[in-house]
């Protein structure tokens, strides 16, 4: 019979004799929740909490988790480090973690605090998984600022029109028409490939995504199995992707030896990728210019495109 040695933490067979099968399982578990639930257990580990993420981050390295992805994780696990890491893994508990979050309260927002209880939480339970604790102490009886939901300001079909209407004089004219017909997420847009249309058909396929900012871009398949779709173009999208090639086609000569080809629809008039922080400067000049509330977000276009008939996924 395997048990729970309560000294070492490590697994030992038992010679002790049962009448039945069911009672020796019986016993196995009682044995393994005393373990658990002992004050004075000993880890099978003697390691800090710093050393120990360290080395689960190292395990989460790209192409496992994206590299933005693996940013993240480094970025937020930075202040559980720095106010836990010299603690052992071992002797952390519950109420350490609820004292750290309502300390961070006056660092972060309460959407930043989840998310590093995210992270924190999935290395613990990976902990707990590797035998390296008893038990993950994130793993329940947290209690995690609410967040408030952003308010989504859906545009009217009259506002959408009007912002298309000024986005026609705009370079990037084809960008904003997806984002307000197709119901595609803005990362989605800037990934999508002069390969990935079908002439043919009038689709579009959509299997990768541009994240991260500036020097941090990089370009990565979608989220979730859901995310890999192919969405039927309306007449308005194919000219305008007729439209933004022809563009393309003539910034290129322009550029010359310096253009630089991704194979991407959207790009700068060097053709390298473009930068989402501009883009989304550019989509509030939009909004500016035809008269629109400022506060409606190109996510929020996104479900305006998600309701209309003129951009529907077909698989």
């Amino acid at each position: 019979m395997t048990y729970y040695d309560p000294d070492t933490g490590q697994r030992r067979e038992t010679s002790q004799t049962f009448a039945t099968e069911r009672e020796a399982k019986k016993w196995s578990r009682e044995q393994e929740m005393a373990y658990r639930e002992n004050p004075n257990r000993k880890p099978p580990i003697d390691q800090t909490v710093e050393a120990y993420l360290t080395g689960w981050l190292e395990t989460m390295q790209p192409p496992r988790t994206r590299p933005t992805t693996w940013r993240g994780y480094q970025q937020k696990l930075q202040y559980v480090i720095k106010a836990l890491g010299s603690r052992p893994l071992r002797s952390l508990t519950t109420q350490d973690i609820q004292q750290l979050y309502g300390r961070l309260g006056a660092q972060l927002g309460t959407q930043s605090i989840v998310h590093v209880h995210r992270i924190f939480r999935q290395a613990l339970q990976a902990a707990e998984d590797w035998d390296h604790i008893p038990k993950n102490p994130a793993r329940k009886d947290v209690i995690l600022p609410k967040v408030p939901r952003p308010d989504l300001r859906i545009p009217t079909v009259e506002e959408a029109w009007r912002f298309m209407k000024t986005a026609d004089e705009h370079r990037l004219r084809a960008l904003w028409h997806r984002l307000a017909l197709n119901g595609t997420r803005m990362g989605e847009a800037l990934g999508v490939r002069w390969d990935d249309v079908d002439w043919e058909r009038r689709t579009v396929r959509i299997q990768q995504a541009l994240t991260g900012k500036g020097s941090r871009r990089a370009l990565g398949p979608v989220k979730s199995r859901d995310g890999f779709r192919v969405i039927e173009l309306s007449d308005d999208m194919m000219t305008a992707l007729k439209r933004h090639r022809t563009m393309q086609t003539e910034e290129r000569l322009l550029a010359g030896a310096t253009w630089q080809e991704t194979g991407l629809i959207f790009v700068t008039r060097k053709g390298t990728w473009l930068d989402p922080r501009n883009v989304h400067r550019h989509f509030k000049q939009m909004l500016a210019k035809a008269g629109l509330p400022l506060k409606i977000r190109p996510h929020d276009m996104r479900h305006y495109g998600t309701h209309t008939v003129m951009g529907s996924v077909v698989t």
